[in-house]
């Protein structure tokens, strides 16, 4: 079950997907400039998702949503996403053209948009949810939280080879790679809109 939830969260972070922005947004500053922006973006994108992790079902309950529901919402977010990577983009739900043009001119651009929206975005935080729903236990929210963390350094080692990766791979390998992440999204988005539409309505499992 967890080697499921880390390929799954890896794939919805997709660091390989935020190489593009970093190397814009980081472009003229030193090396040890970069690397700390490489940093910030992995520290922040551990933080949020830490955050949803341990603090998702409070948010929930405040306002009034079942865990069902969000498991529909969140299957829906992540549909949008696996549709958006499969034509090769980033996605509507990762990052807006404005945000692009924006992190240019931002001091800080490890937070905005590198960890938020690009990396930790919806998707990711939909999931970490639900995934954090399925055992209460404290044993379980620790493995979550370890998962995060690999992440988050898988993460930072990929934004520190940005260079080498974009020149290894190219334009068309981050392509095919972002379709593959795509198709794999979608099949996980169908399985968090069944059990939602189950859990809502009972009676769709009956035959199951």
């Amino acid at each position: 079950m967890y080697t499921k939830i880390f390929v799954s969260l890896l794939f919805m972070v997709d660091p390989v997907a935020a190489i593009p922005t970093y190397l814009a947004s980081t472009e003229g500053e030193t090396r040890g400039e970069r690397r700390r922006t490489a940093g910030t973006a992995a520290f922040a994108v551990a933080c949020v998702l830490v955050l949803f992790t341990l603090a998702g079902e409070h948010i929930l309950a405040l306002f009034s949503i079942s865990i069902s529901s969000f498991r529909v919402a969140g299957g829906m977010i992540l549909m949008m996403l696996a549709f958006s990577m499969l034509g090769g983009k980033a996605g509507p739900t990762k990052q807006r053209p404005q945000e692009a043009e924006e992190a240019i001119d931002k001091e800080n651009v490890g937070v905005i948009p590198l960890a938020i929206p690009l990396m930790a975005g919806p998707g990711a935080m939909s999931s970490i949810i639900v995934y954090s729903h399925q055992d209460p236990s404290w044993q379980h929210q620790l493995v979550l939280i370890g998962i995060v963390a690999v992440i988050a350094v898988i993460a930072w080692l990929c934004l520190l080879s940005a260079e080498l990766i974009r020149k290894g791979i190219g334009q068309t390998g981050m392509n095919i790679m972002t379709r593959i992440m795509g198709i794999l999204i979608a099949a996980i988005a169908v399985e968090f809109v069944a059990a939602g539409m189950v859990g809502l309505m009972p009676g769709l499992g009956l035959g199951s």
